[in-house]
């Protein structure tokens, strides 16, 4: 069997697509700690996803199985540098993608420039659309903890307040969640009740 030429290879890479499900998980995941890289705006991006090992090793592994028909290789576990604050050494579980012309829509989504060229990730503008109950259920998973009195967190940090004053509209347009913002920490907290 002859293998596929140069350009052949680079016509699958170009042809490939993402099902309903990995584009919810990718929507949803992004929002949260999965992230994407593109060396420079000719290049294709590549999505990564990352997470504490072992206590959230299978959540990964199912993030694998979403997206191995994407990746090179297989999870691989990390040691990371020790932490600034407590200076133990953690480990993490971590994949990316192989890099598609496909991803650089997501990539040109949820990440922009400022002045000075530096690059960080912002709340995609047409959210309301992207988000249904599968990006929504993605993003609590990777970004989301209960709180004891029952409602669900979702740790949104990285974003302005305009960005999560966005994501508050949409949780409670599509999704009739009552939410608050906690300035102290800069979250956004969903309450598990609806209006």
């Amino acid at each position: 069997m002859a293998l596929p030429s140069c350009s052949s290879t680079i016509l699958l890479y170009n042809n490939v697509v993402l099902t309903s499900i990995q584009k919810d998980v990718l929507v949803g995941t992004l929002l949260g700690d999965a992230c994407m890289e593109r060396d420079k705006p000719t290049h294709n991006s590549r999505v990564r996803f990352d997470q504490t090992y072992p206590n959230h090793e299978e959540y990964l592994l199912s993030l694998y199985e979403i997206f191995k028909d994407f990746t090179g290789t297989p999870p691989k576990i990390q040691e990371r540098k020790p932490d600034k604050r407590t200076n133990k050494i953690y480990k993490t579980i971590a994949f990316k993608s192989l890099r598609y012309s496909m991803l650089n829509y997501y990539y040109d989504l949820y990440y922009k420039y400022d002045e000075n060229n530096k690059r960080y990730k912002s709340v995609p503008i047409n959210i309301k659309e992207l988000l249904n109950a599968r990006a929504l259920a993605s993003w609590i998973m990777v970004d989301g903890s209960i709180e004891s009195y029952g409602s669900t967190q979702l740790h949104t940090d990285k974003f302005s307040f305009n960005e999560l004053k966005l994501l508050q509209e949409t949780l409670s347009i599509k999704f009739n969640l009552r939410t608050r913002l906690i300035k102290k920490t800069t979250r956004t907290m969903s309450d598990s009740n609806s209006h």
